[in-house]
């Protein structure tokens, strides 16, 4: 615990930094040569992605008004309205567009520092003071201009930026670790078994609709309160994710599946989405670690032949995209997979050794995961609490 003599004065942005907001995007009227540059997508929390980096059109005398140097911060003016990182200078010339905010710190701010502390409002709540519009958020200049802060002097910014670069440094490191996991275990199915739709190995395949049973799910009375007092999971589409299952945000009374058709699925049941928006941007399924339910957006598959669901839950996932291509549109712009596209997707059907040698690998990756994600975790509590601890001036 460090004793400090006096409060670190309050300062506005404008007060410690210029900023900029970036140019418009407009083939038809900009001129000059075509130059990289930063939009929303391209800032993360403390990171730029030059993955998809494009180009527009910048004249000589924009240079200074739109060009970025190390050290500047660069500030998403929508789309998680806020959200900011620093600009390293990896790529010369490079400029930014009008969905960003370029701020560069004066001599009294340490830009590393100020990113925390947005992140840190973010975080609270608090930056949605400065936040404008009902219902899609915006930073505008103006507000950013007029953000508050607290302004320790800038070597107590740069000692307290240091230790939480720190911090977040090894979550940044746990969570590629966990992506390299999950690669992993989808290279393992594809050296093993190929492609399902390639099916190169020649494995005899079905049809998933006679490959397993299919059960739909639905919703209990909401007017009953008693049906939802119970402890038996009942998911929904919200409760899954690409390849992970969330815990289930609703329980019902085991009853319900005694009085009506509502089908208690035993574990090791698979579970897919097969309407919702949500089969727009992907393909979730999940293996049902417990006795559980389903509501009417998910399908149950409980296979009828020798197939381990470990092992069928990859195999679905390998063909997303192709999956993807059955979903058709039902009423108001529901998404949905029906009977027919669910019949169009084949399965392979490789021996059922094979399948628990998949599976036993599968579990290695998996509890090696759950200890990352444990650790990551204690990583997350850790960083809020130095987070904490710097801006209370306690660290």
């Amino acid at each position: 615990m460090r004793d400090v003599p006096k409060a670190w004065p309050i300062v506005e942005l404008r007060e410690v930094a210029e900023q900029c907001l970036g140019k418009m995007l407009d083939a038809k009227k900009n001129k000059g040569s075509l130059q990289p540059y930063l939009a929303n997508p391209n800032v993360r929390w403390f990171d730029v992605d030059l993955s998809n980096t494009k180009l527009m059109r910048f004249e000589a005398h924009e240079d200074e008004r739109y060009g970025l140097r190390a050290g500047d911060i660069v500030i998403c003016e929508g789309g998680e309205a806020g959200r900011a990182a620093v600009w390293d200078g990896r790529i010369p010339n490079m400029k930014f567009q009008k969905a960003l905010h370029r701020v560069r710190p004066g001599a009294r701010l340490d830009a590393r520092f100020f990113v925390h502390r947005l992140r840190a409002d973010y975080a609270s709540g608090r930056l949605a003071d400065y936040h404008t519009g009902a219902t899609i958020k915006h930073l505008t200049g103006q507000d950013l201009a007029r953000y508050r802060f607290p302004l320790p002097p800038i070597e107590e910014q740069r000692r307290i930026a240091a230790i939480l670069d720190k911090a977040d440094s090894l979550r940044t490191k746990r969570r590629k670790a966990m992506t390299y996991l999950d690669s992993l275990a989808q290279s393992i199915f594809a050296e093993m078994f190929g492609h399902p739709i390639e099916n190169p190995k020649r494995y005899p395949t079905e049809s998933l609709v006679d490959a397993c049973h299919c059960y739909s799910g639905g919703t209990p009375s909401k007017s009953n309160e008693s049906l939802w007092d119970g402890d038996l999971p009942w998911y929904s589409a919200k409760d899954l994710k690409h390849n992970d299952l969330f815990d289930s945000q609703d329980h019902i009374n085991r009853s319900v599946t005694q009085t009506t058709n509502l089908k208690l699925l035993p574990s090791n049941t698979v579970a897919i989405v097969v309407r919702g928006m949500i089969l727009a941007h992907t393909f979730p399924v999940c293996v049902l670690r417990t006795e559980s339910t389903i509501n009417q957006d998910l399908k149950a598959l409980i296979p009828k032949l020798s197939i381990n669901a470990q092992y069928l839950a990859f195999c679905l996932r390998a063909q997303a995209s192709h999956i993807l291509q059955q979903v058709s549109e039902a009423g108001h712009g529901t998404k949905r997979l029906d009977t027919e596209a669910l019949r169009n997707i084949t399965v392979m059907l490789p021996s059922l050794e094979l399948q628990e040698e998949f599976a036993a690998r599968i579990a290695a990756i998996e509890k090696l995961s759950r200890s990352h994600q444990s650790a990551q975790d204690g990583l997350k509590s850790l960083f809020r609490s130095l987070q904490h601890c710097a801006f209370t001036r306690t660290l």
